[in-house]
């Protein structure tokens, strides 16, 4: 088994994955990675507002007004 270079480029690793074997739900499936273009997707408001509440900054002070206010 090769290794891959987790360095690479999107484009770059799609080309080293293309042929590659792997296990889904116990069966073989072949990538055909060939060829394939990267479309980018800009996060919503919805995954930008959860990106910043669960840091651990913000989340540990939205705890402590939670705590705070409940007493």
């Amino acid at each position: 088994m090769s290794s891959i270079s987790l360095r690479a480029n999107i484009p770059d690793l799609l080309a080293q994955i293309d042929g590659r074997e792997v296990r889904i739900a116990n069966r073989p499936v072949k990538l055909a990675t060939a060829g394939l273009t990267v479309e980018r997707i800009d996060p919503d408001w919805r995954t930008k507002l959860l990106s910043v509440i669960t840091h651990p900054t913000i989340a540990y002070g939205l705890l402590l007004i939670g705590l705070y206010g409940s007493s």
